[in-house]
């Protein structure tokens, strides 16, 4: 939330600098700012209905499609006629999106989108939003929920402490680490194939970020009474942090 309070210019840097289409956010002149959309992490709980709310977001975008919000509303199951007090949150966090979706802004800045929707919208949000990303709009999206996230976007930065700590592509879960547990086992063959390993008793731990398709063979050659191979998290992997396997 800091971080794009900073970029759209409600908060100012300690230090350094933040620019938007090469200019400051101050500096934006009017049809600068409509290049830009943002949509907070709260829900709206005023007396108004989703058509005026997605009027008002018309009036202030030249390139407003109106034909891809009748669409969406349908998707998301938004009744423009229904009051912001009266939907459930998930319509009412959808509807905010669709009037910044519809803007067609060149530069989208979403706050934790997943929050108040239900597990199908925001999945189908995210498959609007790649299918956007694919169409020439840059997003940038802040979430908790790496995992669901993770497989939609093309690179992330991942902050912590105020620091960002890694900046990368996003890989699939297929490409993530691996934690193979096992008993028993030759050295040399982990040693040669497992990214790293450590003996913990009768055991070996390791480590497998390579062709999952290969990793059977490894196992047979490696030997051992029995093996168990299980999923890191994408935190743990962001933060090289495979303290609960030890």
């Amino acid at each position: 939330t800091t971080l794009l309070h900073l970029i759209i210019g409600l908060l100012k840097p300690q230090s350094g600098s933040i620019s938007i289409f090469g200019k400051t956010a101050e500096r934006l002149s009017a049809e600068e700012r409509s290049w830009l959309r943002y949509v907070p992490d709260e829900v709206i709980l005023e007396k108004i209905t989703a058509s005026t709310y997605l009027s008002m977001w018309q009036s202030v975008s030249p390139n407003y499609d109106s034909l891809l919000q009748e669409r969406l509303c349908e998707e998301f199951a938004v009744d423009p006629k229904e009051q912001f007090l009266n939907m459930t949150y998930s319509e009412n966090k959808a509807t905010q999106l669709i009037a910044a979706i519809c803007a067609r802004p060149r530069l989208l800045l979403l706050d934790e989108p997943a929050n108040f929707m239900n597990e199908a919208s925001y999945r189908h949000l995210l498959h609007i939003l790649s299918e956007l990303n694919g169409e020439g709009m840059t997003i940038l999206l802040t979430t908790e929920k790496y995992a669901e996230a993770g497989g939609y976007s093309n690179c992330y930065a991942y902050l912590k402490d105020g620091t960002i700590k890694k900046t990368d592509g996003v890989s699939s879960p297929d490409h993530r680490w691996k934690v193979v547990t096992i008993a028993g086992g030759d050295k040399e063959v982990l040693n040669k194939y497992m990214n790293g390993y450590e003996e913990r008793g009768n055991k070996k731990v390791c480590l497998y970020k390579e062709d999952m398709t290969k990793l059977p063979l490894i196992l047979h050659r490696a030997g051992g009474d029995d093996f168990i191979v299980e999923e890191t998290t994408l935190e743990e992997e962001l933060d090289r942090d495979f303290s609960r396997w030890e």
